[in-house]
C-alpha cells in the first residue's frame, strides 16, 4: 500500500541521515564564513570563502569586502557562519556596525548572548580617484575684506 511505502521511504530517510559519516562530516568541519549585509534592498551580500578554525578557537581572514554605505540610521550587519557542505549555514553570530570606526573589537551575539569576538577593520572605503581633495587652507565664510 502507498502507506506503508511512504513509511520505509521515511525510515529509510532517517536511517540515512543518521549514518555516522554523515554527521561525524559535519561535525568535524571547522570551517567558517564571514558575511557582511548592508542591509540595502537589491544590495549584494559579501561573504568570504570558508576559512578553518584552530584547535584554539581562532581564524585568520585576510579578505577585504567592500559593500555599499548603508543610509543614515541604519547599520551593516556582520555575520559568523560555521560552513556545512551539505546542509544550510548555521549562524555562530553576529553585530551591526553603525559607523566606519577603524580598527574595532566586536561581540557577535546569537538569543542575546556573546558568541564570538570579530576583530576587524571598517572603513569608508577607497577615496575616489580624481576627486577634488580638500585643501588644507582653512576655508572662511562671508564677505571678503
Amino acid at each position: 500500500s502507498l502507506s506503508s511505502l511512504m513509511d520505509v521511504a521515511r525510515n529509510a530517510f532517517k536511517a540515512l541521515n543518521r549514518r555516522s559519516g554523515f554527521d561525524d562530516e559535519d561535525a568535524e568541519s571547522k570551517q567558517i564564513i564571514v558575511e557582511v549585509d548592508p542591509g540595502i534592498p537589491g544590495a549584494e551580500v559579501q561573504r568570504t570563502k570558508p576559512r578553518d578554525v584552530s584547535d584554539d578557537g581562532t581564524a585568520l581572514i585576510k579578505q577585504v569586502l567592500f559593500v555599499p554605505s548603508p543610509p543614515a540610521g541604519s547599520g551593516i550587519t556582520i555575520r559568523v557562519l560555521k560552513f556545512h557542505r551539505l546542509l544550510a549555514h548555521s549562524l555562530i553570530g553576529e553585530a551591526q556596525i553603525m559607523q566606519a570606526t577603524g580598527p574595532c573589537d566586536i561581540d557577535l551575539m546569537r538569543k542575546d548572548k556573546a558568541r564570538a569576538t570579530l576583530h576587524l577593520t571598517a572603513t569608508t572605503g577607497l577615496p575616489v580617484l580624481g576627486a577634488p581633495q580638500p585643501s588644507p587652507q582653512a576655508s572662511t565664510s562671508g564677505a571678503s575684506p
